[in-house]
């Protein structure tokens, strides 16, 4: 039996990414180098902040031998930031610059680490792309209707699911254009916004399909995949009211049919920010 736990992943992947920084920074600052800079320091100041390069997006492969990692830097005289994407060796060398220019964001490796996936827009839209590790031309493997939301592998890398939400029917976009889709704010300063249903759908890499799993009225947010691919734990909730109640579920999957079935775990009164399988046994 497996304890499912709210874990803040992405607190979890900023912390680290902000280490690497810290780490790269001191080990680039010999005794002499600093001793050097006390002689003439000074208070920092915005543009200084703003000089600093910003490292992010790290991830490393499952076997461990390959780190990918972005670094932002600020055009002066462009007045934007931009990012930089690498991989480099986790034993040492020279990293190399990786994807391109036109970036993208989710970045995960494949389970056995011979890929990278990651969400880049297409026209206003997100897909997943994927790229060899090795590197190359990154491929786009999902056309999903309205874009994708969130995305995690299989554990045996034969499929991806994947969030997103409902699309609007040609109708419904035509009086959403209108403005026959009003939006109730409940708490104006919490920066409200409208949403749609969110569900679940996989898809499955060797026949370059899509299925859904899910048709719930939900909005479903943060989801993770157990290690034997059998079940979804997913976070989900009625509307994006503030406050409201934030539902733990799980659904299963069974792979012959992509069969499934909701099952509800237990309600939480507060937001949870994040969901993981975790390995461990409950005791007897």
């Amino acid at each position: 039996m497996r304890r499912v736990l709210p874990r803040p992943r992405q607190y979890r992947l900023t912390f680290a990414a902000g280490a690497l920084g810290i780490l790269m920074a001191l080990a680039a600052a010999s005794p002499a180098t600093v001793g050097a800079r006390q002689d003439d320091a000074r208070p920092m100041t915005v543009d200084d902040a703003l000089r600093l390069a910003r490292i992010g997006n790290v991830t490393i492969s499952p076997a461990g031998a390959q780190v990918f990692y972005s670094v932002s830097e600020l055009d002066w005289d462009e007045n934007k930031r931009r990012v930089g994407y690498y991989m480099v060796p986790f034993s040492g060398g020279e990293a190399r610059e990786y994807i391109g220019e036109a970036g993208g964001e989710a970045f995960y490796f494949s389970p056995d680490g011979g890929r990278l996936t990651f969400l880049r827009d297409v026209e206003d839209e997100a897909q997943i792309f994927s790229i060899a590790t090795a590197g190359g031309e990154a491929q786009q493997l999902t056309n999903h209707a309205g874009g994708i939301k969130g995305y995690r592998w299989a554990p045996d890398g034969g499929a991806i699911f994947f969030s997103a939400d409902e699309a609007l029917s040609n109708d419904e976009q035509r009086e959403h254009d209108l403005g026959f889709d009003p939006v109730f704010v409940d708490e104006a300063p919490n920066g409200k916004h409208e949403a749609r249903f969110r569900n679940l759908w996989v898809h499955d890499i060797e026949a370059d399909e899509e299925t859904r799993l899910t048709s719930e009225e939900l909005i479903v947010g943060a989801f993770d995949v157990s290690p034997d691919g059998q079940r979804i734990v997913l976070s989900a909730r009625a509307d994006n009211r503030t406050n409201l109640p934030v539902s733990i579920g799980a659904v299963s999957v069974r792979p012959s049919d992509r069969a499934y079935l909701v099952e509800e775990i237990r309600w939480f009164k507060k937001y949870v920010d994040g969901v993981d399988w975790e390995p461990w046994e409950l005791p007897q």
